[in-house]
């Protein structure tokens, strides 16, 4: 029975059942690790490592923590990278585990790695000049950008072109984090219309948070899909409060329903959580514009009356 409550299912549940199994010596290391393996649940798999590496005197076993480094679970290959001894992790595998797709080994691995063997950066440039797989790119990316290394951004700029949407998106990400306003400017903005709508939306995350040229707001309304003048919309929402408002009332009256409801929702979090602390007010021309969209009927007249009143606008009178 407790085998059976032990199988997948409730997360619960099954950790009961486990620990009440091996409180009565009934789990088997080979049982354990073929667990920690490849069970479906990222927590008991990590359980059930943890469980392996509970032996008073013992820790980790040499060669079941080798066999968990391969493990389908990032948590237990950080856990296998972190208990294996200095003696017990080859170099090959360290190297290896610098280049794992999840963040958090990576973070163990460059930890080991400084220890043993001092920076881990010539091994992750080495990876960007061989012929590694688009995964070890984009790993070998983000390990410079989370190290902080000194050939960032240069050593990213030639993969924002790489055909592989992952690469391009790890490039992006460190060049947002380490370039300064003009070459973000320069190597991000046309990413803002990558075929991969991560990739886009990575660049756009740090495009938007430096003044974009008007130009560059027009090419993408001209590219006239959904998803530019989503981006459109989102970079003149964090360029300043009235180009939010006029830009969320333009968009509200605009035929795309999506991108309608989308400003709809973002002027009414303003109204609730922004419009308070708006104490500036619009210039002239663009009171006039705001005051022009706000004489639609797309929105009610109590939400009509308070974005006017914060703007400093005077609505025509009405007969309700």
């Amino acid at each position: 029975m407790l085998e059976a409550l032990a199988a997948p299912g409730d997360r619960a549940r099954r950790l009961w059942a486990l620990e009440v199994l091996a409180s009565r010596s009934l789990l088997a290391t080979d049982v354990l690790a073929a667990r920690a393996m490849r069970d479906p649940d990222p927590v008991v798999a990590l359980w059930c490592a943890r469980c392996l590496a509970s032996s008073p005197g013992l820790g980790l076993p040499p060669e079941t923590g080798r066999q968990l480094l391969g493990s389908a679970r990032a948590g237990v290959r950080a856990f296998a990278a972190g208990h294996l001894g200095d003696d017990q992790l080859t170099i090959q595998a360290l190297r290896g585990l610098l280049l794992d797709r999840s963040g958090a080994v990576r973070s163990v691995a460059r930890w080991r790695w400084r220890r043993q063997y001092g920076d881990p950066g010539p091994v992750y440039r080495a990876a960007l000049r061989g012929a590694t797989g688009p995964r070890q790119i984009a790993a070998a990316l983000q390990g410079l950008d989370d190290d902080h290394d000194n050939s960032l951004p240069a050593a990213a700029v030639p993969f924002l072109s790489h055909p592989n949407p992952a690469v391009r998106r790890a490039a992006a990400q460190a060049i947002g984090r380490r370039a300064d306003a003009d070459d973000i400017q320069h190597h991000l903005v046309p990413l803002l219309l990558d075929s991969s709508g991560k990739v886009a939306a990575t660049a756009l995350r740090h495009v938007r948070s430096h003044a974009v040229p008007a130009t560059v707001l027009a090419t993408l309304d001209v590219a006239g899909t959904a998803r530019s003048r989503r981006i459109a919309l989102s970079i003149r929402q964090h360029s300043g409060t009235w180009n939010r408002v006029h830009a969320d009332l333009a968009a509200i009256n605009g035929h795309d329903a999506g991108l309608a409801e989308a400003a709809r929702t973002d002027l009414l979090a303003w109204l609730q959580h922004g419009a308070a602390t708006s104490y500036g007010k619009p210039g002239p021309a663009q009171a006039t514009q705001i005051a022009g969209l706000l004489a639609t009927g797309k929105l009610s007249q109590q939400q009509r009356r308070e974005v006017a009143f914060v703007a400093g606008i005077r609505l025509p009178a009405t007969g309700s």
